[in-house]
């Protein structure tokens, strides 16, 4: 019953990554190249992120997706980033939070 609980608000989500170059390119990344370098927990949401996937509330990936622009950032060498996060949940309209930072040179 504990487990049914935990998860009866569990929803869907998906990350968008796309990385841009000094020239102003767009490049689309897989949000799963993020979780190599990653704390466990922040890689445990990150792989296979690309897609449609069933979690618990990702409430905290949400405030922290200017954090994880950062992170890309660094760890992508671009331009700017721009990160969208996706929800879906049960009983409600899709979610959409986006993230666009200029990265520090």
């Amino acid at each position: 019953m504990l487990a049914w609980t935990m998860y009866s608000h569990a929803g869907e989500f998906r990350i968008d990554l796309v990385a841009f170059d000094s020239g102003g390119r767009a490049h689309i990344r897989n949000a799963t190249v993020l979780a190599d370098g990653a704390t466990l927990g922040a890689a445990a949401l990150l792989a296979g992120s690309d897609h449609w996937r069933q979690g618990p509330s990702v409430a905290a990936l949400r405030w922290h997706l200017d954090d994880l622009a950062a992170y890309a950032c660094r760890e992508l060498g671009a331009a700017s980033i721009e990160i969208s996060l996706y929800e879906r949940v049960s009983h409600g309209p899709e979610r959409v939070t986006t993230s666009r930072l200029v990265c520090a040179r």
